[in-house]
């Protein structure tokens, strides 16, 4: 049987990972061994789908820029904080920069126009960075970071049974989204490549 060029050619993505330096200080052993599970499961879901596999480079402590927020405390804000990822990318030495974090993040939503609602990650879409959120419950950060890694190789949201519902937990790409990412995996940042 005939495979597409995505399938037979292997691509290797390292990832430098920042953890909340609260969370990095307090149980560094925990969370290290916390981000290499939750990469190991992305990279086995890439892998399988489209022989991509990412390396973690760096695991180090990374201090959030917060806001104080009446109804959380302090949160995070997912532009500043994509910012600040922008910012430290450059010397970051690897393809993917991706931050974890138990702080609540927020975004603007798209519907509610001016109020703030919390979310589980950010990215932009063929971006470098990400943020995933919910770092103290494994399987939401797993399934945060993996949606987010989605949108890294361009997959937009749907509403299917895909783990690009940005409402719904699913364990695996629709076709659409594996067509998508397929295509786009030597395009966008991955042209440093």
């Amino acid at each position: 049987m005939w495979e597409p060029w995505f399938r037979s050619k292997p691509e290797t993505f390292t990832v430098a990972v920042l953890i909340d330096s609260c969370d990095f200080e307090k149980r560094r052993v925990a969370a290290e061994n916390k981000i290499k599970t939750t990469l190991q499961f992305i990279s086995q879901k890439f892998w399988d789908a489209f022989k991509i596999r990412f390396v973690i480079t760096s695991i180090k402590p990374w201090q959030p820029p917060t806001q104080y927020c009446p109804r959380y405390s302090q949160v995070v804000r997912d532009a500043a904080a994509l910012n600040d990822l922008y910012k430290l990318f450059d010397s970051c030495g690897a393809d993917l920069l991706v931050a974890f974090t138990n702080l609540v993040l927020v975004g603007r939503s798209t519907t509610l126009q001016e109020h703030t609602v919390q979310i589980g990650g950010a990215t932009k879409m063929y971006g470098e960075c990400a943020i995933v959120g919910f770092f103290d419950e494994p399987l939401s950060a797993q399934r945060i970071a993996f949606h987010e890694f989605g949108h890294m190789f361009g997959a937009p949201h749907n509403f299917g049974r895909s783990v690009m519902n940005p409402r719904h937990c699913y364990e695996n790409f629709e076709r659409r989204d594996k067509k998508i990412i397929a295509h786009n995996k030597r395009m966008g940042f991955l042209h440093r490549n």
